[in-house]
């Protein structure tokens, strides 16, 4: 098994590395529009990349007619054919999209974000223009799509847009000063991650009669914000989310989950969650949030402003919360019990940044922060002074100090099916340390952090993170402590016809030192193996290797894309100071069917067959799965709230 994987991580190594060499491997082509041109930190033009085409020339190829031409005819045909009875049109015009017409999906390329603000630096900002899209049936690269279907034109009206004044609080410039093209990408991705927002350009416009001044025009798409979603955990329990990303375009969220299980002893659960963005322009977001579901009663509120651009200079945030739950606990002698868990949490913290080279396109940062954790428990387990460590009672005080340089890569089809995405690229180097105020004794803690990330023209994306850091006792012991690496790597698109292939691969090892009795690591999600839920399997230290093959199909049903998947996950566990032995590995191998509508702000439908070849006597349930899946964000390369390592 070891052989065939190595082998074929190998000849995926090597198909990367050639795609640019022979004549198999063929470098992609974008029309880009007048004014739109792209330019690397260099201010040179910057290649087309992220793209390879699979082409096989020792096939005879005859030039009569295309596929392209047969197949415009064909839909060419079609279309006309749809002209003639109302209701045909309107099907066609809902499910059919012409390959012949250009699509952002198939406009595959990674270019710099700042790269084509690059030629207007220095120029002064003349005016701020506001271009909202509709939802369904335009483009925002294709100023003539329009929307065609009754379907369509009647969703549009129902869908409430973004307030202008919305908007206007997430833009960092102002008409009379100069373009920083750092300044337009990060604007760009910031609105781009708003949850009510499909995506985000902008774009700057010359002025004939003045050439020294421009004018910005940004050029935003909603998602439609109303949505609900039903998640089936397993044969017994329901969960069905109702919720409004953007009350009345006001950018306000409110969300309402109802969880049913009849095997539970109140069988019907309710959550509510109100989330407001950039309280009066400050990028101060808050969370609050209520949950009464069958054995648990939680609420609490979350205030915070992180560091969203290198230019930020202070962040900090402050989160309190309730919680009142029935939960099973390991003990080492007994196996599981449910115990009854009552605590309070308290932190505050806050940062400062401090902008080392702002002329340089990749920005550096010296970030110092600061932050107070308190947590109070009044109903627990029966604690120890070297067991239970997650139930003390304790006071902490953390500080880091952080080397941080972060730029972006525009690209998409990697989390998403079509968005544009924003990958970050840079370097973070991070030193946490401070005391804990401990109900048994007083220790201090102290972790180094460094994660690193590069695109890569042949090989693709590649993400590395190496943690180590643990609690130091007044007796000079070292406790708790803990390694935590990752190695995450994105291929470059392949494009094989009209489909598109991905590869990702990533691998996790954590390894625990002297920690206490009942610290344990699991198999189970996230960085374990899919799908995979068994408490009783653990160890002390883990390696996962996870990789997954996704192909995004051409296939558009209303908006509706698809992307058919198989992967192969492999576990190992081992106990402290031993080795990560063959008779300790797991499997899981699996395919799955990914269903998504950018324009809506449904989570990923995901339908997930798995099967695990050493885990004999799993329920059906255990191996189908048919669930939701978020917007994935990658790693970013600022600090968050100095926090003690998870293990």
């Amino acid at each position: 098994m070891y052989t065939k994987f190595s082998t074929i991580l190998f000849l995926l190594v090597i198909l990367n590395t050639l795609q640019n060499r022979g004549q198999s491997f063929h470098s992609d082509t974008l029309y880009l529009p007048e004014k739109d041109a792209m330019y690397d930190k260099y201010e040179t033009p910057d290649a087309l990349k992220d793209t390879t085409i699979l082409s096989f020339p020792e096939k005879k190829i005859k030039r009569k007619e295309s596929r392209e031409d047969k197949t415009g005819k064909f839909f060419k045909n079609l279309e006309n054919q749809a002209n003639h009875k109302r209701w045909i049109r309107e099907l066609h015009n809902i499910i059919v999209v012409s390959p012949a017409k250009p699509t952002r999906e198939d406009s595959v390329v990674t270019v710099r974000t700042a790269g084509r603000f690059v030629q207007y630096k220095g120029l002064i900002i003349n005016e701020i223009k506001i271009v909202k899209l509709d939802v369904f049936g335009v483009d925002m690269y294709d100023d003539t799509a329009t929307p065609k279907s009754f379907i369509d034109r009647t969703a549009n009206k129902l869908h409430i847009k973004t307030q202008d004044r919305v908007l206007q609080r997430y833009i960092l410039f102002r008409p009379g000063e100069s373009v920083d093209p750092s300044v337009l990408a990060d604007n760009e991705r910031i609105i781009r991650e708003l949850p009510f927002i499909e995506d985000a350009r902008i774009i700057v416009e010359n002025i004939p009669e003045n050439p020294e001044s421009v004018n910005i025009i940004l050029i935003t798409k909603d998602t439609w914000s109303k949505a609900f979603f039903l998640e089936v955990k397993d044969i017994n329990y329901y969960k069905l989310e109702l919720f409004d990303k953007n009350i009345f375009g006001t950018g306000l969220e409110i969300q309402n989950n109802f969880h049913w299980n009849p095997e539970k002893k109140d069988a019907l659960g309710y959550e509510a969650v109100y989330k407001t963005s950039n309280i009066l322009g400050s990028f101060i977001n808050s969370r609050f949030y209520y949950t009464n579901v069958f054995e648990t009663e939680s609420y609490g509120y979350r205030l915070e402003r992180k560091f969203f651009t290198p230019n930020t200079k202070y962040a900090g945030g402050t989160t309190a919360c309730y919680l009142n739950t029935i939960n099973n606990i390991w003990h080492p002698d007994s196996g599981y019990f449910e115990e009854k868990i009552k605590t309070n949490y308290l932190d505050l913290w806050l940062g400062r940044s401090f902008l080392l080279n702002r002329e340089n396109p990749e920005r550096l940062n010296f970030i110092v922060t600061s932050g107070l954790m308190k947590e109070t428990f009044h109903d627990r387990p029966v604690v120890g002074e070297n067991s239970f460590y997650a139930f003390h009672n304790k006071t902490t005080w953390l500080n880091s100090i952080a080397l941080a340089r972060q730029s972006f890569y525009k690209s998409n089809l990697i989390y998403s099916f079509g968005r544009t995405e924003d990958i970050p690229t840079g370097y973070l180097l991070n030193l946490t340390f401070g005391p804990e105020f401990g109900e048994f004794n007083n220790r201090f803690y102290s972790s180094v952090n460094y994660s690193f990330a590069d695109y890569y023209d042949y090989l693709g994306y590649m993400y590395l993170r190496t943690a180590f850091g643990g609690f130091h006792t007044k007796n000079g012991n070292f406790e708790q402590g803990l390694l935590d690496m990752k190695i995450s790597w994105i291929t470059n698109l392949f494009i094989i016809g009209q489909l598109k292939l991905r590869n990702f691969l990533n691998i996790y090892y954590l390894n625990g030192y002297e920690r206490f009795s009942e610290e344990k690591v699991y198999l189970n999600e996230p960085n374990g193996i899919r799908g995979f839920n068994q408490r009783y399997i653990y160890g002390n230290q883990k390696l996962v290797m996870n990789f997954e093959s996704v192909i995004f199909t051409p296939l558009n049903v209303i908006g509706f894309r698809f992307a058919t998947s198989a992967f192969i996950d492999l576990g190992f566990l081992g106990e402290k100071n031993s080795a990560l032995i063959r008779e300790n590995m797991f499997a899981g191998v699996g395919m799955g069917l990914r269903i998504r509508n950018e324009r809506l702000v449904f989570p990923t439908f995901q339908l997930r067959f798995a099967y695990y070849p050493n885990l004999p006597g799993l329920r059906a349930e255990d191996m189908i799965k048919f669930l939701g899946e978020p917007r994935l964000n990658p790693e970013k390369f600022y600090p968050d709230a100095p926090a003690v390592m998870s293990f």
